[in-house]
């Protein structure tokens, strides 16, 4: 027990040491992290709904919908290692806003598109390469606004956000989801009188 105690005590003089040594760090690192937390969010809760958004609003079925959604995880990679020299010549403020504004305007028109030209354009072109511009330069940035002493604490910090963004987004996926469909408890509740009203009416056609 007092060993136990003595880890704990040790692991939260090591966190509260990390957290004061960022306290000098400039405020773009504190916005790195928020950007992380909405990139990670963005990024798992699109995971999570791609292939079920393909097969209900186009009609996919679950191969083609498997297929889409592996080509646009490969296809940030690929990005990546394409743009790499220009986003060394960009530098990291621009790509960021590059990347985020294309991120927010492709998932937007996603939201609204009908058309499978317009979805694929934006699955397997926009939305790779605004990824590749968002996450890897998150990191470089990390790295730019720490030093040699924090910036270890930093990283781990980083990825804690990053997991903490895939925690919350299959709750909050579900509750969002619950929400668009009008709540779910009346119609619900509707769908099962309906269900009875039918049982009751082929009950009575069975008895005459």
């Amino acid at each position: 027990s007092s060993t136990l105690a003595a880890l704990i005590s040790n692991q939260y003089s090591k966190v509260t040491s990390g957290f004061q040594s960022l306290q000098s760090s400039p405020s773009e690192l504190w916005k790195a992290y928020l950007l992380k937390f909405l990139d990670s969010y963005a990024y798992f809760s699109f995971s999570l709904i791609f292939t079920i958004f393909l097969s209900h609003e186009f009609g996919m079925s679950d191969v083609r919908a498997g297929t889409i959604y592996g080509a646009w995880g490969a296809l940030i990679t690929v990005f990546g290692l394409v743009t790499g020299t220009i986003i060394d010549n960009l530098g990291v403020a621009k790509c960021l806003r590059i990347g985020f504004s294309l991120s927010f305007l492709t998932r937007l028109t996603l939201f609204f598109c009908t058309s499978e030209r317009v979805l694929l354009f934006c699955t397997l072109g926009a939305l790779p390469l605004a990824n590749c511009l968002g996450i890897p330069v998150l990191t470089v940035g990390i790295r730019r606004y720490t030093n040699d002493e924090n910036r270890g604490f930093a990283f781990g910090l980083f990825y804690v956000i990053m997991n903490v963004g895939a925690l919350v987004a299959g709750p909050l996926v579900d509750v969002l989801t619950i929400f668009y469909k009008g709540g779910g408890s009346s119609k619900g509740d509707d769908d099962v009188g309906n269900d009875d009203n039918d049982d009751a009416a082929m009950t009575g056609s069975t008895a005459e």
